[in-house]
């Protein structure tokens, strides 16, 4: 009886086990948070008047909509803001974009502006590293003044998206497929093309020794064909360098 009692307990603990180990590894994935600012209106006058912040609105639901990304609500947003006295519009200053980082654990903040000039609008947005608040990339859409907005601040998001590839990692070969660690929760979608590749040597710095990069080598591409919630299949485009192999890097190539 003793016995039975403990293979019981012996199961129940292993149970919760596994489940606790299942959980940590579909958590692994942390969608990077981000904010984004009403955007400055210069140049003629623009209607309607709060069109910075309309499209402040619209680049929301592009970033929300990719899957990829954790995005601060705006009037939470707004609400620090005003409470810390900072631009709510705009360029925004290497103190600001810190201090918002830190209040609302953000990685980075876009901002941006719409201009109009005669018959010519052109919006440009800035994506700021809140660690240094440099700008790491900068992205614009040029068109006549009585085009879509709507549809220019769609152009807009894949601009910025294609600055924010995904990586992963193969994680099983098949003989013409592989199943890489990224999936629905990581925002992936069928059709995503994938280039691959496997470490080479560590990139020192000639005098402090100092690692700076580990070489990447091309293995293959891949293209994806079925997305789970934490997994992907897919199919096997080209090969190269000793072909795709388990515990290769994949990268998004280009297309967000």
């Amino acid at each position: 009886m003793k016995t039975a009692k403990n293979g019981i307990l012996i199961t129940l603990l292993f149970a919760l086990l596994s489940g606790m180990l299942s959980t940590a590894a579909h958590a692994e994935f942390q969608r990077p948070k981000v904010a984004v600012l009403d955007f400055e209106l210069t140049g003629d006058k623009l209607e309607p008047a709060d069109l910075g912040a309309i499209l402040s609105e619209w680049l929301i639901a592009g970033i929300v909509k990719s899957g990829r990304f954790d995005v601060v609500e705006r009037v939470m947003l707004q609400k620090i803001i005003a409470e810390q006295k900072l631009s709510s519009t705009g360029i925004i200053d290497e103190s600001s974009a810190t201090t918002l980082g830190k209040i609302l654990g953000v990685k980075v903040i876009i901002s941006g502006s719409v201009m109009k000039l005669h018959d010519t609008i052109e919006i440009n947005s800035r994506v700021i590293s809140v660690e240094n608040g440099s700008i790491f990339a900068a992205e614009n859409i040029r068109s006549s003044a009585g085009s879509d907005l709507h549809n220019l601040a769609d152009q807009l998001t894949a601009k910025i998206l294609r600055n924010f590839p995904l990586t992963g990692y193969v994680v099983k070969r098949n003989p013409s497929s592989v199943i890489i660690d990224l999936g629905l929760d990581a925002g992936l979608s069928s059709g995503t093309e994938f280039l691959v590749y496997r470490e080479g040597a560590v990139i020192k710095h000639p005098k402090t020794g100092e690692v700076l990069d580990v070489e990447q080598i091309p293995t293959g591409k891949l293209r994806i064909a079925k997305v789970s919630k934490n997994v992907a299949e897919g199919e096997i485009v080209s090969e190269e360098a000793g072909g795709i192999l388990a515990g290769h890097l994949v990268k998004q190539n280009g297309k967000p």
